[in-house]
């Protein structure tokens, strides 16, 4: 039976000749809330505030006139240096040092702020109450010397719809400029705690080095699990995920979402914290394994490994944060292109993220949007200069259950052009063209719209103007390849199919939104009127004259409203024939 496991080998100092080639770090402590632990931590800290110079300088991306003082209405005072009285205060003289807790809830916490209990906490907050993740990151924040910390659900008042709204709309400023935040990324609710017991999993050897030096020098080394070469062989054991060094610093690298979204630290797929961690100027992660901290600069961590600028989307958004507040990135196409590339990076970054309630999808990313004044006007998850390109945005397929949406009877809080309309992950889409065919002509939008919202949804709906052709999608309850499968008919004005145009046709691609749905009448093969929009058009040597297009049905029978339930790319013709889509007319869309 073979050894699942690589073994990793390494050593705790720079060794010569034939050893030279060993990995130098450090085994990682059993307590992340040791004294060695919050020693650590400190370094780190003092490091960056003294010695990261883009971490001191780098333009704050969310600018108002708070200075770096706190713009949270309350915030949590620790009491004296010598022990712990936690309270609620208001923060009418300027707060400047604090720290954010970024966590998860682990469903609906009861250990909240309301209108009945503000005033009893602004009292004293009894300790004994308190969840162990919120006394962990209050003990760490004591232990550094640091007075105030900043957690949501006991700074908002959570039965407050206005309290609510006023703070989420600084949540972006209060991470962006605390001290440091404490992410919990290992714990999966706030009574699990921050400070764990990690089991250690380097086996010391003592090598007799006599054989290599001059000297009879004995010299520690280590030997710890590595990578599995078979992760999917080992899903059945999550603690088995934690230990590998490959996958201890995988988990901040953008491409790692997919060991995210099992058992790997739950605060990285959660929407909210997706958010915190990004705008964060430093961030401190207890994960599973081990320490790691983040800034603008660099990574390092407890074992000593990663010491580098490593690439992580927080270093890519910073990287592009810098680019476009630079001098010579003026010219506003080309900051509107490079703005534009990072946004729809973090979306579908994002999508991957869970939320408890699916209303939160808008809010949870809204101080992201801000980021991006380059783009424009902000609708509901898109922007107004980029449509109506941005409307060809499409989900992932995907049968992994690990990743199905937990909202799906939810109803949607979005309008279905957007994309955050999608119960499932958003793909990385293809704006390239040849020719933009349609047009926004006009936006329906309530008298009650505050432009200066970015986490309001709003019933906003458009007018497009372009060519269209009906359709007719077909479902398919039992196929061939034993799952329902839906497909799409292209129809002339005379009624009758699209030359190459019918069901099955490899001249047409149809991609449905998930949330889509047929009338299952008993298994029976059931059909649904649709309209294609052509949004744009491309030339190609192979297929010549190629659309993408919008599939939409009628939101209710005898409305002219029509929402979207998926995209089209259709093979029109070669470029000598004539199109199909001659006719053009306007479609509204909500």
């Amino acid at each position: 039976m073979g050894i699942p496991y690589d073994p990793y080998i390494f050593s705790d100092q720079l060794l010569e000749n034939a050893w030279s080639g060993l990995q130098v770090h450090q085994p990682i402590l059993s307590d992340s809330g040791s004294d060695e632990c919050i020693r650590k931590i400190g370094e780190w800290l003092n490091a960056c505030e003294n010695e990261h110079l883009r971490c001191l300088r780098a333009p704050r991306a969310l600018q108002n006139d708070s200075l770096g003082h706190l713009t949270a209405r309350r915030v949590i005072d620790l009491g004296d240096p010598d022990n712990i009285y936690p309270r609620l205060v208001s923060t009418g003289s300027p707060v400047r040092r604090w720290t954010a807790l970024s966590y998860c809830w682990g469903g609906r916490s009861s250990f909240i702020t309301t209108k009945a209990n503000v005033e009893q906490r602004e009292q004293i907050i009894p300790w004994a109450s308190i969840p162990a993740t919120f006394q962990d990151a209050m003990t760490l924040t004591h232990r550094l010397g640091i007075r105030y910390i900043w957690i949501d659900a006991v700074c908002i008042i959570q039965d407050s719809p206005e309290d609510w709204l006023a703070e989420a709309e600084k949540m972006g400023n209060i991470y962006q400029d605390a001290r440091f935040v404490i992410a919990a990324d290992w714990a999966p609710s706030c009574d699990s705690g921050i400070f764990s017991t990690r089991q250690r999993h380097s086996l010391a050897i003592d090598v007799d080095l006599s054989i290599y030096e001059t000297s009879h020098a004995r010299q520690k080394i280590f030997v710890e699990k590595g990578s599995s070469q078979d992760f999917t062989s080992h899903q059945s054991d999550p603690s088995q995920w934690h230990t590998g060094a490959f996958l201890r610093h995988s988990v901040l690298e953008s491409n790692s979402r997919a060991l995210n979204k099992r058992w790997l630290n739950p605060t990285l797929r959660r929407a909210w914290c997706f958010q915190e961690r990004l705008l964060a100027t430093r961030i401190l992660h207890f994960t599973a394994a081990e320490l790691i901290w983040e800034c603008k600069t660099k990574i390092d961590c407890e074992c000593g490994i990663r010491h580098s600028s490593g690439n992580t989307l927080k270093q890519n958004l910073d990287n592009t944060l810098e680019r476009l507040a630079a001098p010579d990135h003026a010219e506003l196409a080309s900051s509107r292109t490079t703005a534009s590339k990072m946004w729809w990076n973090l979306v579908i970054e994002y999508s991957w993220c869970n939320l408890t309630f699916r209303s939160d999808r808008l809010p949870a990313i809204s101080a992201m949007a801000r980021l991006f004044p380059a783009l424009g006007t902000y609708w509901e998850g898109m922007w107004r200069q980029e449509l109506p390109l941005s409307l060809l945005w499409r989900e992932e397929f995907l049968e992994d259950p690990d990743v199905q949406p937990s909202l799906e009877n939810e109803k949607p809080t979005a309008p279905s052009w957007s994309w955050a309309s999608a119960l499932y992950p958003i793909q990385e889409s293809d704006w390239s063209h040849d020719q933009i065919t349609t047009e926004v002509v006009d936006v329906l939008a309530p008298p009650s719209v505050d432009p200066k919202t970015y986490g309001q949804i709003y019933d906003r709906s458009f007018r497009l103007r372009g060519p269209v052709l009906g359709g007719i999608l077909r479902y398919i309850p039992d196929s061939w390849f034993k799952k329902p499968m839906i497909q799409l008919r292209i129809v002339l004005d005379d009624g009758n199919t699209a030359p190459g145009m019918d069901f099955e046709s490899s001249k047409l691609r149809f991609h449905a939104d998930h949330r889509l749905s047929f009338d299952d009448k008993q298994g029976a093969i059931t059909e649904m009127e649709v309209t294609c929009l052509a949004i744009k058009s491309t030339i190609s040597a192979e297929h010549g004259r190629v659309f993408d297009c919008l599939v939409l049905r009628l939101s209710a029978p005898g409305e002219g409203t029509r929402v979207r339930v998926g995209m089209a790319t259709c093979i029109d013709s070669p470029l000598e024939s004539k199109s199909v889509f001659t006719r053009v007319s306007e479609v509204k869309i909500a």
